[in-house]
C-alpha cells in the first residue's frame, strides 16, 4: 500500500512538474513573441509648432515616432500620400482635470501592397509626420474656447516585418481660441 501511495505521490509530482514548465516555455515564447511583433520601445510624441504652411489656427502639430529599442524598427509612411491621417491616429482632447471630453479618428483603408511604404528607424531614430490638430475637433458641437489636454494614439494592423500595434503619446497642453 505504501508503494502505490509512493509511486502516485511521484506521479503527481512529475505531472506538476511537467505543467509548470510547459507555462514557463508558453510564457518565455510569448514574449519573444509580442517583442518580434511589437517593439516596445517606439515611442510616439506629439507637440504643437509654430507654423506649417498655413494658418496657426488650424493648430499645427508634429508627431514623432523614435525608436528606444536596440533594434531596427520598420514603421509605414503613409501619412504624406493623400491617405488622411484620422485612419492611423486619433485625439482625445481632455479637461484639465483629465477628465476626457472628445474623441476622434481612427478608421480603415484598403491600401495595396505596392502603395505601402516603409521607414526604417535605427537606435534612437526619429520619424516626424505633421498634423492639424483643428482637424480632429467636432464639428457639430465645438469644444468652448480654454484650456485643454490632448494625447495622440496611433494604431497600425497595415504592412508586413513593421510595426503593428498601438502607441499612445503624453499629454501636452493646447489653447483653444474661437
Amino acid at each position: 500500500m505504501n508503494a502505490k501511495r509512493l509511486t502516485l505521490k511521484i506521479s503527481f509530482f512529475c505531472i506538476g512538474l511537467a505543467v509548470t514548465f510547459a507555462f514557463i516555455v508558453t510564457a518565455a515564447l510569448a514574449q519573444v513573441f509580442v517583442k518580434k511583433g511589437e517593439p516596445t520601445g517606439l515611442e510616439l510624441g506629439l507637440k504643437l509648432i509654430d507654423t506649417w504652411g498655413g494658418n496657426v489656427d488650424d493648430l499645427p502639430a508634429e508627431v514623432s515616432f523614435r525608436n528606444r529599442t536596440g533594434d531596427t524598427v520598420r514603421i509605414l509612411d503613409l501619412f504624406d500620400t493623400g491617405v488622411s491621417s484620422r485612419v492611423f491616429f486619433s485625439i482625445t482632447w481632455f479637461d484639465t482635470n483629465g477628465t476626457p471630453v472628445f474623441s476622434t479618428g481612427g478608421g480603415k483603408i484598403s491600401p495595396s501592397k505596392a502603395s505601402i511604404k516603409y521607414v526604417e528607424l535605427k537606435k534612437d531614430e526619429e520619424f516626424l509626420t505633421k498634423i492639424k490638430l483643428r482637424e480632429f475637433l467636432p464639428n457639430k458641437e465645438p469644444l468652448k474656447s480654454g484650456l485643454y489636454e490632448v494625447q495622440i494614439t496611433y494604431r497600425n494592423q497595415y504592412g508586413e516585418d513593421c510595426f503593428k500595434g498601438r502607441l499612445e503619446s503624453k499629454k501636452i497642453r493646447v489653447v483653444l481660441n474661437h
